[in-house]
């Protein structure tokens, strides 16, 4: 008994000393191959996995800025799925469940995306689905009548929220109202979008500068069954809606007296993923909201108690970027927790950060970035992420030798050239300064 237990004894892990840590200075991520069809949609595929399961991807220049009136973008890609000339929205229902096959359609500000997920085996009668409802969609009323009126409901909803009525109106204060990433979408707004004007939509938009990815099982005998599924679409040219960007209110408190807590929204334009100083931003940004470990989490949640968390990060649209800091706190707090959020960004601006404090960030982004290559799914989201802002994949092995060579000055100085409190807006909505 005695020499089990020291052999168990000798072979635990000692738990009160840390693993190593390697550094990671560069990775290989799988490249994708590419086919141009005669039509000129472009497919960029990855075969990985050993799994029999495909995702294939079609992202379509047809969102938010491509629209000519609010909220038919939204309804277009809500709508694929509900009817064709030859099929209703039960049989596209019924159809895909017995391939055992997962669709989804999502419009943004940029694009529609639709996104299918299928068994290779199934690929063929599930891409004959996929293009009967990208080319021949009917879009009939009574299902319009239903998705506005699920979606007014919604907003109605939204309206109630602290949290999404914030995000919306610093958007807006952001932007203005003539810019696409100024637009807010209503119940209004929806209600008075017509079938002919979806039709009209769908027909000489719709299909506009379309991208192909296709990840998982992508086998020759694959990309074969989808380029002949697509090259006979026919393609538009539409250029996207300009706007200009024209900043409302710097400041704005909508004070509500049912509200028990506050939601806080402060931030800024920022430069894109194309600029030079964009790694040591984001890695600046995690620093001060992107993770648990964070100054804003240990102040704000851990330290004070005013919140269950609270976020900093960098959105990227195709035609410009954004700070955002992000949380909603106990409405008594909302005065403090404002003055503890410029009290922590003027440190970083102030103050060097802490050799022990950084190494530990340095670990955290090295290791979620692993973790954010580890199927072939999860690549095809990095590769769409670059590909989309015409970028390749030297932009994250930029970022992984970043995160290696920040140093804490690098910190202070990128703290002092982006994170000036008195260029940032601010939206409260709940409580009041």
């Amino acid at each position: 008994m005695g020499l089990k237990k020291n052999l168990l004894t000798n072979h635990m892990l000692d738990r009160t000393i840390a693993p190593p840590v390697g550094q990671i200075e560069k990775i290989n991520i799988p490249q994708f191959s590419n086919r141009n069809l005669k039509n000129g949609v472009p497919i960029y595929f990855l075969n990985s996995g050993k799994q029999e399961v495909l995702k294939i991807d079609i992202v379509l220049g047809a969102g938010v800025k491509y629209e000519p009136k609010p909220g038919i973008s939204f309804l277009v890609s809500r709508m694929l799925t509900g009817g064709t000339d030859s099929k209703n929205a039960a049989d596209i229902a019924t159809e895909l469940d017995y391939y055992g096959a997962f669709m989804d359609a999502s419009s943004s500000f940029d694009h529609i995306s639709v996104s299918i997920y299928c068994l290779t085996k199934f690929l063929e009668p599930v891409m004959s689905l996929l293009e009967e409802l990208l080319t021949r969609s009917a879009f009939p009323q009574d299902q319009l009548d239903t998705i506005v009126r699920q979606k007014s409901n919604e907003l109605a909803i939204s309206e109630k929220k602290d949290s999404q009525v914030g995000a919306k109106r610093f958007r807006q204060n952001l932007f203005g109202l003539s810019h696409p990433y100024g637009k807010i979408l209503t119940a209004e707004a929806l209600q008075q979008v017509t079938r002919d004007e979806l039709v009209d939509f769908y027909q000489n938009v719709f299909l506009n500068d379309p991208v192909v990815i296709i990840s998982g099982k992508a086998d020759d005998s694959a990309v074969e069954v989808l380029s002949r599924s697509l090259e006979g679409l026919q393609l538009h040219q539409v250029a996207a809606r300009e706007g200009v960007v024209a900043p409302l209110s710097q400041t704005e408190v909508l004070s509500r007296e049912s509200s028990v807590q506050s939601s806080v929204k402060m931030g800024k334009l920022i430069i894109g993923r194309h600029h030079e100083d964009i790694h040591k931003l984001h890695i600046t940004t995690s620093l001060l909201g992107g993770y648990f470990g964070s100054r804003l989490m240990r102040n704000i949640r851990e330290d004070k108690g005013y919140t269950y968390g609270i976020g900093a990060s960098v959105a990227h649209l195709l035609d410009a970027s954004f700070l955002m800091i992000s949380t909603d706190v106990v409405k008594q707090y909302t005065a403090d927790t404002y003055s503890e959020i410029k009290k922590e960004i003027n440190l970083l601006r102030d103050e060097l950060v802490g050799e022990d404090e950084l190494q530990v960030l340095k670990n955290y982004l090295s290791g979620k970035f692993l973790s954010g290559v580890d199927t072939a799914f999860n690549i095809a989201g990095k590769f769409r992420s670059v590909k989309l802002h015409q970028l390749d994949y030297s932009y994250y092995n930029d970022f992984l030798s970043t995160i290696n060579h920040m140093t804490p000055a690098d910190v202070q100085e990128t703290a002092q050239k982006y994170f000036d409190t008195e260029e940032m807006s601010l939206v409260i909505v709940g409580g009041e300064l």
